[in-house]
C-alpha cells in the first residue's frame, strides 16, 4: 500500500505549498506575474537536473507536439492560478480549483469517447454546488462575488485540458519527460513579464535579497518533491485511487489554513467565524465526494 503512503505526502505538501504562495504572494511580492516569473526560474534547476540524468528519454518525435501543447496550456493555468491566489483565500480557491473533474468529464465524452455514468454527472453537480459555496464571501463587500474565484475556475480549465493532451503525450514519452518538454519550451514565455517596469523593479529587488531567493529555493524545491510523491503514486497505485486520494487536497487545504489563521495569523489571515468555517466545510465536503466519486 506504499501508493498511499506517497499519495498522503504528495498532498500534503501541495497543501503546505498552497499556503506559503499565499502568504509569499501577500507580504513579499505584489504581482502574481513577478511570481510565476521567479518560480519558473527557480524550476530550472529542478528541471535541468532531470534532464542531466534523463536525457535518453526526450526523444524527438511526433508526439512532442502534444508535450509543448501540454506546456503551453499549464503557462495559462499557472497565471491565473496564481492571480486567483492573490485576490482570494487560500482555502477557497483551492477548493474551487478542484472543480477540474468537470471539465476532465466532459472533454473525456467529447475527445475520448469515454461514458460517464449518471452517478457521476451527479458528483459533478455536487463539485459545481461545492465550488459555488466556496466562492461565497462573507463580511467583507457588499457583493459577494470576487473575481479571484472565476480565475481559479479558469485555472482549473486549463488544467483539466493539459491533462487530457498530456495523456495523448505520455503514449510514448515518460510523464516527468513530458512535463519537462513543455516546461523547457514555454520558459521563455514568462520573460515577456518584465516589458513590465514594475515587473521587472520587483524582480530584480527580489534576485538582489538572498534571504528570499534561499526561501524560493526551498519553496520550488518542496513542490517539485510533491510532483515526485504523486508520480511515484500513479507507479504503485491505481490511478483512479490516486487521482482520488489527490481530491481530498482541498480538506488539508482547509484545516491548514485554519490552524494558521489561529495560531499564526501575521503569516495567514482568512475568515474563520463559525458561518465562514460552515460553507468552507461544506463545499470541501461536495468537493471531495464529488471529485472521489469521478475518479474511482
Amino acid at each position: 500500500m506504499s501508493w498511499i503512503i506517497y499519495s498522503l505526502l504528495a498532498v500534503s505538501t501541495f497543501s503546505f505549498v498552497n499556503i506559503f504562495d499565499k502568504f509569499f504572494i501577500g507580504k513579499k511580492l505584489k504581482s502574481p506575474y513577478s511570481f510565476v516569473l521567479i518560480l519558473n526560474i527557480f524550476y530550472f534547476i529542478f528541471y535541468l537536473g532531470y534532464f542531466l540524468i534523463f536525457r535518453s528519454t526526450f526523444v524527438i518525435n511526433p508526439l512532442i507536439v502534444w508535450s509543448i501543447l501540454s506546456g503551453l496550456l499549464y503557462f495559462f493555468m499557472w497565471i491565473f492560478w496564481f492571480k486567483a491566489l492573490s485576490g482570494g483565500e487560500a482555502s477557497r480557491v483551492t477548493a474551487v480549483f478542484f472543480s477540474q473533474p468537470i471539465f476532465t468529464s466532459i472533454l473525456a465524452v467529447i475527445f475520448l469517447a469515454e461514458t460517464v455514468s449518471p452517478l457521476k454527472w451527479m458528483a459533478t453537480v455536487l463539485i459545481v454546488i461545492g465550488a459555488i459555496l466556496s466562492s461565497r464571501e462573507t463580511g467583507k463587500t457588499k457583493s459577494t462575488f470576487n473575481m479571484a474565484y472565476f480565475y481559479a475556475i479558469l485555472a482549473a480549465l486549463f488544467s483539466a485540458v493539459g491533462g487530457v493532451v498530456s495523456k495523448y503525450a505520455t503514449v510514448h514519452t515518460p510523464t516527468l519527460t513530458v512535463s519537462a518538454i513543455g516546461y523547457f519550451f514555454t520558459l521563455p514565455l514568462y520573460f515577456i513579464f518584465l516589458k513590465n517596469r514594475s515587473i521587472f523593479k520587483e524582480v530584480r529587488s527580489f534576485f538582489s535579497e538572498r534571504k528570499l531567493m534561499i526561501t524560493m529555493f526551498f519553496r520550488s524545491g518542496l513542490s517539485y518533491a510533491a510532483i515526485c510523491f504523486f508520480m511515484l503514486a500513479l507507479g504503485s497505485g491505481k490511478v483512479s485511487l490516486v487521482a482520488a486520494l489527490n481530491g481530498s487536497q482541498p480538506l488539508f487545504v482547509l484545516i491548514l489554513s485554519t490552524l494558521t489563521s489561529v495560531f499564526f495569523p501575521k503569516i495567514l489571515k482568512e475568515e474563520i467565524s463559525r458561518q465562514a468555517l460552515i460553507y468552507k466545510t461544506v463545499s470541501v465536503i461536495l468537493i471531495v465526494t464529488g471529485a472521489i466519486i469521478i475518479s474511482i
